[in-house]
């Protein structure tokens, strides 16, 4: 009973195999698509759609990295959490030990967003929450439905758009069956 005497729920651990299945295939936008997407999404979610797209970052890792994460100088950034259902774990992903390469214009996109945030020490979230002063990241299921999901729909851009749609596979995918 320790994790009652603690306060913690203990079905906030528990996790069910396959129930997370998709039941239908995201959107794969095409460049324009993406373009028009991201031009209606204001900060931070903006700089979360563009680390998404060119990392191949899960939503849950991309909410749990911390501006410690980065390592400037050598333009890597080491995923080492993720974030689900807001219970801090281990990355499913095997680059949390090498790091995974930043293009320099990412990072600028990042420096960029650090300088417009107000949680910029090394332990805060890249994501921070202002509503819970920074102590913890915002949801992605927030981003999503507050801005993504409205943006989306403005472009008209309404179907299937989700966290899987910025899977850079996908992208690559489109690009290919284009021609």
């Amino acid at each position: 009973w320790g994790l009652l005497d603690l306060g913690v729920n203990p079905v906030a651990l528990v996790r069910v195999k396959g129930i997370s299945r998709r039941q239908t295939e995201p959107r794969i936008l095409n460049s324009d698509e993406i373009q028009t997407l991201i031009s209606g999404l204001a900060e931070p979610c903006r700089t979360a759609v563009i680390v998404a797209l060119s990392t191949g970052l899960r939503c849950s890792e991309l909410s749990a990295l911390k501006w410690l994460d980065f390592n400037w100088e050598q333009m890597t950034v080491l995923v080492r959490r993720a974030i689900v259902d807001g219970v801090v774990g281990d990355v499913k992903t095997k680059y949390s030990e090498s790091g995974l390469p930043l293009d320099p214009a990412l990072a600028e996109i990042l420096f960029t967003w650090k300088r417009a945030s107000q949680f910029v020490q090394e332990g805060d979230w890249v994501f921070a929450s202002p509503q819970k002063a920074g102590e913890l990241p915002l949801r992605s299921s927030k981003m999503l439905e507050d801005q993504i999901k409205p943006a989306a729909k403005a472009a008209e851009l309404v179907e299937g758009i989700g966290w899987h749609t910025f899977s850079p596979h996908l992208l690559l995918h489109a690009a290919s069956t284009r021609g």
